[in-house]
């Protein structure tokens, strides 16, 4: 499996992470990430982290609706616009209970 294969294959919740700019910024980005999550659905809970002017965060989850598919399309769209490091994945519990081993060859 390749791995951009395996990140939306294994992540079972994705997190984008708004900074505070000012509040009609943070309406607009909001908004694109909006626009983002319809254009990747899938099966990974998005949750928002937006940024208040404290410096404290209110956490968001989107609802089943805005589900993604958090692929390398997606997270460098959300990157572009929030800057480096705003995506995060939480990786399913249960990644290798669907293990199937190979069969081993023999030379």
């Amino acid at each position: 499996m390749l791995l951009s294969d395996a990140v939306p294959v294994f992540a079972k919740g994705t997190t984008f992470i708004v900074p505070y700019t000012t509040p009609e910024r943070q309406e607009e980005q909001v908004a694109k990430l909006k626009e983002l999550a319809s254009l990747h659905p899938g099966k990974s809970r998005l949750n928002l982290w937006i940024e208040t002017e404290s410096g404290a965060y209110v956490v968001v989850n989107a609802g089943p609706a805005f589900n993604v598919t958090p692929d390398f399309n997606l997270i460098g769209d959300v990157e572009s616009l929030l800057g480096a490091h705003s995506v995060r994945l939480e990786a399913k519990d249960d990644i290798y209970n669907e293990y199937v081993p190979r069969h081993r060859k023999s030379w």
